[in-house]
């Protein structure tokens, strides 16, 4: 609904007053708070405060708004990119090792098969040097069977700890991404 045209009502007590944007002078009712410039066309805000009146083009007020708007928009998606981080600083270092010098590791599959290739090996090994001629070849069995579900329930574990961490690391960065996405949606 656009405010009325500034024109002299009968009755009302008139105000004069100037365009915000043109500097015409305009005759307004007391009690009115927007009126439409007869000159220029401009929409007004007629702000009052102890007894005088001054006008505001609302379109300037408008654009003061939007961009008031946007900079908060754009401060709450950066608060949130922020958030993410922290947490994932929190979730994603459980899944982290670390090592000898201090530095982190990501788990990955890779190095589970080794070890588990390692472990194998290490058992076969100790179950060669159990095998003694004459000997009953059970213990040596036992040994490389203890050694070969290790390695099993090992790599087992490290593969799903890899696995856990890659999913929660995707996620993450889905929604890291969707994040600027937006930012950046914004700064255009």
């Amino acid at each position: 609904m656009n405010p009325p045209a500034a024109s002299p009502v009968v009755g009302s007590p008139l105000a004069a007053i100037t365009c915000d944007h043109c500097a015409a002078p305009l005759s307004v009712p007391d009690d009115a708070r927007f009126v439409i410039c007869s000159h220029c066309g401009s929409r007004l805000e007629i702000q009052r405060s102890g007894g005088v009146a001054c006008t505001h083009v609302l379109e300037k007020i408008d654009a003061r708004t939007a961009r008031v708007e946007h900079g908060l928009t754009e401060l709450l998606i950066r608060e949130r990119i922020d958030l993410l981080e922290r947490q994932w600083a929190i979730r994603g270092g459980r899944h982290i090792d670390h090592s000898r010098d201090g530095g982190s590791v990501k788990p990955a599959a890779k190095p589970t098969i080794i070890g588990f290739i390692v472990v194998i090996a290490v058992g076969v090994t100790i179950a060669n040097l159990a095998w003694q001629p004459g000997a009953s070849p059970v213990g040596a069995i036992l040994i490389a069977s203890v050694f070969v579900v290790l390695a099993i329930v090992l790599g087992i574990s490290d593969a799903r700890r890899a696995a856990e961490f890659r999913r929660a690391e995707v996620r993450y960065l889905q929604a890291r991404q969707t994040l600027l996405d937006q930012l950046k949606q914004t700064t255009m």
